[in-house]
């Protein structure tokens, strides 16, 4: 009988260790609907994770404040940092939720999870790539996008303002609208 209660709760530990975690979603061919902006290169000695991620259970009808900052080193040896806050204002949902931020480190985007959710209210997202090399490259062009609802087309975010500096290497979004979680990027046509 202890042998059985041994792996009924052996199989109980199993199931919770393995509850399904957010993973990011494979890289979008850049050849297909939109092209994210390349960030620098890591330096090669340094560990070569491909994601920087921040999580936190924000309660809805209260809201909260997500605030991040990432950096590496690139291979050139230059400081590349990605930062910023998601403002979850109250009322956006209902009861509980993890929110999950997960940001490349290859390219300016970045995947929001649980997804797909549609907020009541929409999300507040302001954002900082700074330490780019932006020389050659066309900035009138760059904007911040989102995979749409059906993930088959990539649509213009609204949003405050998009502050291009290409003399300091810095793109800044600024009070972009977030009415759900998919993946959203920096990128240019």
């Amino acid at each position: 009988m202890r042998n059985l209660y041994f792996f009924v709760l052996l199989l109980l530990f199993i199931s919770w260790a393995c509850k399904e975690m957010p993973i990011a979603t494979e890289p979008l061919n850049q050849n297909s609907t939109k092209n994210f902006l390349s960030l620098p290169a890591q330096d090669s000695k340094l560990k070569a994770e491909q994601i920087f991620s921040v999580s936190k259970i924000v309660t809805g009808n209260i809201g909260d404040t997500i605030d991040f900052h990432f950096k590496y080193l690139s291979s050139s040896n230059s400081e590349v940092a990605i930062s910023g806050n998601l403002i979850i204002p109250a009322g956006a949902f209902e009861g509980n939720m993890t929110f999950d931020l997960l940001f490349d480190k290859n390219f300016a985007f970045a995947d929001f999870y649980p997804s797909p959710v549609n907020f009541k209210v929409p999300l507040s997202l302001n954002l900082i790539y700074a330490g780019l090399n932006l020389k050659g490259i066309e900035t009138d062009n760059i904007d911040f996008y989102y995979l749409n609802d059906n993930k088959t087309l990539y649509e213009i975010a609204n949003k405050k303002r998009i502050i291009v500096d290409k003399e300091n290497g810095s793109i800044s979004i600024i009070g972009a609208e977030i009415p759900h979680f998919s993946r959203w990027g920096v990128g240019n046509d």
